[in-house]
């Protein structure tokens, strides 16, 4: 960060802490031992202290939360993308799943709630089971890619 955002910062301590009347040179002293951090994180850092600390945090007590607020930035920013696997193609009774309760409209026909024998609904037996023909013509205009985007919704 630059001398101007340390200086930011060092306002953020004063206010958040006060009773200590500050010299110049104090001020001056802090905001040089900030201008190494990164001033967005420097922030998050002040504010964590804040809910831990009674008293103003030194610069070196600072680092350590300025420290454990960048390791969170990275776990956040490196966190693994949870894709879905796409190896296997996606059944044709989940596209007609897919088109019978959720792109029926298209297709110009109502919402079809029948259980689909595939399911292995165990909680509703008693539900009239689709016919292994219906759908299937609009099963075969329903994309992969669309079932993972009705899906994801």
């Amino acid at each position: 960060m630059n001398y101007n955002e340390a200086l930011d910062v060092v306002g953020m301590v004063v206010r958040t802490w006060p009773g200590k009347e500050w010299s110049e040179n104090e001020m001056d002293a802090y905001a040089t031992g900030l201008m190494r951090y990164d001033a967005a994180v420097c922030t998050l850092a002040v504010a964590a202290a804040q809910q831990k600390l009674m008293y103003r945090p030194s610069v070196a007590e600072l680092r350590e939360f300025y420290d454990l607020e960048r390791a969170k930035t990275r776990a956040r920013s490196e966190a693994p993308v949870t894709e879905r696997p796409r190896k296997d193609k996606v059944p044709l009774w989940v596209r007609r799943w897919v088109a019978a309760r959720y792109l029926y409209a298209q297709f110009g026909k109502a919402q079809d709630m029948r259980r689909f024998p595939e399911q292995q609904d165990k909680y509703s037996p008693d539900m009239e089971m689709m016919p292994p023909t219906e759908w299937l013509d609009e099963a075969e205009h329903v994309t992969e890619e669309r079932v993972w985007r009705t899906l994801q919704t």
